[in-house]
């Protein structure tokens, strides 16, 4: 009987544990949902970069991962508007994110400007070095 006792502890503690996890987890979401419906109060404060003087207040998904470098896991949690598809009414609706959060957001993944900059750099080698190495032996023996 004493083993069933302590079973029995076992499974109450195993229970609390779970509520508990529970309860933190969904502290976290709602936290993430208040963080997400109040923009940051410095978006507008920060530096822009040289293309991004006088860019439209929103920004498509495909420049958001290609010159700001998020993944889509971050533009999942980023605020945005749909927009009707101008290519054809049939696809799905455009979503323009805000371009304040995304610079934030790229900003505070790549640790500012210069590290924005450098990543873009280096993923920018990388592509040329794949390329080269494609086309090295373009026109002569395989």
């Amino acid at each position: 009987t004493t083993s069933n006792n302590i079973h029995t502890n076992d499974n109450d503690n195993n229970n609390n544990n779970r509520n508990k996890n529970r309860s933190e987890t969904k502290q976290k979401e709602e936290k993430q949902q208040q963080q997400q419906q109040q923009p940051a109060a410095d978006d507008d404060d920060l530096p822009l970069e040289d293309f991004e003087i006088g860019a439209s207040e929103f920004v498509t998904q495909t420049e958001a991962q290609k010159v700001y470098l998020l993944p889509m896991g971050t533009l999942r949690v980023c605020r945005y508007v749909e927009k009707e598809n101008p290519r054809n009414q049939q696809f799905q609706p455009m979503k323009l994110y805000h371009r304040a959060e995304i610079r934030r957001r790229a900003r505070d993944r790549w640790g500012g400007i210069p590290g924005l900059q450098r990543e873009r750099t280096r993923r920018q080698d990388e592509q040329f070095e794949r390329d080269l190495r494609k086309t090295k032996n373009i026109f002569g023996p395989k």
